[in-house]
């Protein structure tokens, strides 16, 4: 029974994390998956700075977008923000280049959510 209960737990968060990542935008699922596998990522406290993610996000992002640095520039912090709006992430430091972190949740859960989202294929460029 108490296996039984356990399992049930598991999967009832498990529900609460697929529901949580399906709710985000594409880009955003995105952005996530990326920053769930940048190297190193554990080892730094789940914090990175916005180039580590620029440069990590460029494979899947389509050429016209990137060869204009500043619209890209944008376009980062503009997915950044959306994950700190949905709290996902949280901001540490506001420079230029900011400092992020994963939100306390995420972290306890980061398996889960390595999980729950799926491989992605480029198919064009």
């Amino acid at each position: 029974m108490l296996a039984f209960l356990a399992v049930l737990c598991y999967t009832n968060a498990m529900d609460l994390i697929k529901k949580r990542v399906v709710s985000l935008p594409f880009a955003q699922q995105v952005a996530l998956y990326v920053i769930l596998r940048m190297p190193g990522l554990e080892s730094k406290g789940f914090s990175f700075l916005s180039s580590e993610f620029a440069s990590a996000f460029k494979p899947y992002v389509r050429k016209h977008v990137i060869s204009n640095l500043d619209e890209y520039g944008k376009f980062i912090g503009g997915i950044l923000s959306g994950l700190m709006r949905n709290k996902i992430l949280s901001k540490l430091s506001g420079d230029r280049d900011k400092l992020w972190t994963l939100n306390n949740e995420v972290k306890e859960n980061v398996e889960k959510y390595r999980n729950t989202l799926f491989e992605i294929k480029v198919y064009w460029k």
